[in-house]
């Protein structure tokens, strides 16, 4: 197997995630498919991000410098965790379409 820097690494898990979050939605988004995605070893995303929030902290930054997400998109009749959940996976969509 190659050699990948885990700069590149990290980059490829940024946007696998992208891709799954996208497919199947923010609860659909595991560490198992996100790896498979970026045909990584799980083990390399732990070692890149140690956990999942820091690698959905890393997407989050990689939108922010692309598109802004705005609240108004989103149905506020269903709570905070909803509403969240709407914007990362509308900004995946987003990201995907627009890349």
């Amino acid at each position: 197997m190659a050699y990948v820097s885990a700069g590149s690494r990290r980059e490829q898990l940024v946007e696998a995630a992208v891709q799954v979050i996208a497919r199947e939605g923010a609860d659909g988004a595991t560490t198992r498919k996100i790896a498979d995605e970026a045909q990584a070893p799980l083990a390399s995303l732990h070692y890149c991000f140690q956990n999942k929030e820091n690698l959905l902290l890393a997407v989050f930054t990689r939108l922010a410098e692309k598109m802004p997400v705005t609240v108004d998109l989103l149905d506020g009749n269903e709570g905070l965790g909803r509403a969240a959940e709407q914007a990362l996976t509308r900004s995946m969509q987003w990201d995907r379409h627009h890349t």
